[in-house]
């Protein structure tokens, strides 16, 4: 093989290297945009679930301000529903949403 044809068959990889990562990408993009601009369900479609969401926003927000450092574990008891943190028997199970997802 000539110097010449080996040049050349190195740029002709070259160019097909780069054609194909530049499709690749354009490819990629596309998906993301058509993955991206995918409309959201709707959270709160009802006015009165709306309401709701905003009315428990606002006494939760109210609930957690009013909190004191010093007294943080009677503020939770007292919230539970208890008197003190040693006579809850069974601790306060904090849940995250899973959105469909089973755990």
């Amino acid at each position: 093989m000539t110097p010449i044809r080996g040049w050349r068959a190195a740029w002709w990889v070259l160019v097909i290297a780069l054609a194909s990562a530049t499709v690749g990408a354009a490819t990629l993009g596309a998906w993301q945009m058509q993955i991206k601009s995918r409309q959201l369900p709707p959270v709160a479609d009802q006015l009165a679930d709306r309401e709701a969401a905003v009315q428990a926003a606002r006494t939760g927000t109210a609930k957690v301000l009013t909190y004191s450092p010093d007294t943080l574990e009677q503020d939770f008891s007292a919230s539970a529903g208890t008197s003190s943190p040693t006579t809850n028997s069974s601790p306060v199970r904090l849940s995250l949403p899973t959105h469909g997802r089973r755990v």
